[in-house]
């Protein structure tokens, strides 16, 4: 059976086997054979995996980690999982508390030692947490959320991605003046390694893990940091790095003296969730999207810092009969020599292409072959000199694309248009140029003219109108 292995290693890869390697896939078969497969051949970076037959997701080999961990949540007593490269698939059943561990091995000959781990129920709504956020929409700067933005701020990435951190507010200078004398703590150092480059997508996963991760986290009665039991993961990674690094996070805190700071601070970030609602109607973005997607959610929470920069991301959670979308968005901005319309139009957006996804990507979740054949062509949809590992998919661009075209729409439901022309070419004029979604322009107006056509709004229909045109123009280039 080894032998069978490393024949077919040594054929896939030409002849490459590394001397350390053929000694460690040996000495694994000197142990006792068991059933369980322990290596998956890729041939690509990306591979996919799939929990119990749920919608398959992207995963990225990283052999310089020292384990790459996929938590799973596990809903059942046994949950299948299953990774799949182009050439090789591997299949686990996970139940609560099982570690099991397998390695990737990749074309140039690296192997990723990989875990999936048995997760306990993730979100717990329980009656009095649904009774205090039911039908209510929350606008906050969470404490330890904060704490993290500020953390992350100080890291060398940080400094040089000005998308990751804004870095215009007066605020910002603050921050600086205030915690520069505490990167050398361990925190830092470890910040450092999860987030290494600016503009990276792996950088990014970690960003969005860590501050995701530290809304669900608060400071006791005795200044320790705890976490809510509410949503034990609230990050698209699998597992919650705030866990791991506690211990770290607190020593920063205390440190620095934090808390102080975060209360000296406290009425403008009260200031910003008042302008927050005074340039956004919640209620009436809540009740278009509930009409068009025949949908609701029982409950909107929007957390912010200053220190967001454009790295907005949105959550959604359900337990209890109770659900509730989260969204990380940039706190608002004066938006200096803005009209109010241009203001409210401005901030309205950023609100509602977080709120939409909640809602665009589960319609997408039941089109997904259509839109890897519609979107298939990367180069043709997303300048690869822009945001180049963040939107890595088709299904993850093409949800760019019709989230922000959808707020379009809702632009002409609520005012003339033309009284927002200008505004919506400048707004395409945004996404081709500074995003680099090179046919949001067309894609824009078609779904405009969709929309306008008078018929019943049909979400369905449209998805496959849109999608068969798209087809169309894609196919049109070479």
């Amino acid at each position: 059976m080894c032998l069978a292995v490393l024949m077919r290693i040594w054929i896939l890869f030409k002849g490459k086997l590394s001397l350390l390697l053929i000694f460690i896939l040996l000495v694994g078969c000197t142990k006792p054979m068991t059933s369980e497969k322990k290596l998956l051949f890729a041939n690509t970076e990306m591979i996919q995996y799939q929990i119990n037959d749920q919608i398959e997701r992207a995963w990225k080999i990283s052999p310089n980690l020292p384990v790459d961990v996929l938590g799973v949540e596990c809903i059942k007593k046994t949950n299948m999982v299953k990774f799949m490269s182009a050439i090789d698939t591997i299949t686990y059943t996970v139940s609560l508390g099982d570690t099991l561990s397998f390695y990737v091995l990749t074309k140039d000959m690296d192997s990723a030692f990989t875990q999936i781990i048995g997760l306990p129920k993730n979100v717990n709504f329980n009656p009095e947490y649904i009774k205090l956020n039911k039908g209510i929409s929350i606008a906050e700067v969470p404490e330890v959320y904060e704490l993290m933005n500020v953390m992350i701020s100080l890291t060398k990435a940080a400094s040089e991605d000005h998308n990751m951190i804004e870095k215009r507010r007066r605020y910002h200078e603050k921050v600086l003046d205030r915690f520069s004398d505490y990167k050398g703590l361990r925190i830092i150092d470890t910040l450092n390694k999860y987030i290494p480059k600016a503009y990276d997508g792996d950088s990014y996963s970690a960003y969005y893990s860590f501050t995701m991760n530290a809304c669900g986290f608060l400071f006791d009665e005795n200044n320790r940091i705890t976490h809510d039991e509410i949503i034990r993961n609230m990050g698209f990674s699998s597992t919650n790095p705030i866990f791991q690094n506690l211990a770290l996070i607190q020593e920063f805190a205390e440190e620095s003296k934090f808390r102080e700071f975060y209360a000296e601070n406290r009425a403008y970030y009260d200031s910003l969730t008042y302008t927050f609602h005074k340039l956004t109607d919640i209620p009436k973005m809540k009740n278009w999207l509930q009409q068009k997607f025949q949908m609701e959610y029982g409950s909107y929470r929007f957390v912010f810092s200053p220190l967001t920069g454009g790295a907005h991301a949105t959550q959604r959670f359900e337990d209890n009969g109770f659900s509730q979308t989260v969204m990380f968005i940039n706190a608002p901005s004066d938006f200096r020599n803005a009209t109010a319309l241009q203001k409210s139009l401005r901030m309205s957006r950023v609100v509602f292409t977080e709120i939409d996804h909640n809602y665009v990507n589960l319609v997408s979740d039941r089109f997904l072959e259509k839109i890897r054949q519609s979107f298939g062509k990367r180069a043709f949809w997303v300048n690869p000199d822009f945001e180049p590992s963040y939107y890595a998919t088709p299904y993850l661009y093409f949800n760019e694309y019709m989230t922000w075209a959808l707020y379009s729409l809702y632009l002409l439901d609520h005012y003339d248009q033309d009284e927002i022309e200008e505004y919506l070419v400048q707004y395409e004029r945004f996404m081709e140029k500074n995003r680099g979604f090179l046919q949001f322009g067309a894609f824009n107006r078609k779904l405009i003219a969709i929309y306008k056509r008078g018929s019943e709004w049909d979400i369905e229909t449209t998805y496959l109108e849109l999608l068969s045109w798209s087809q169309e123009l894609q196919n049109e280039k070479p």
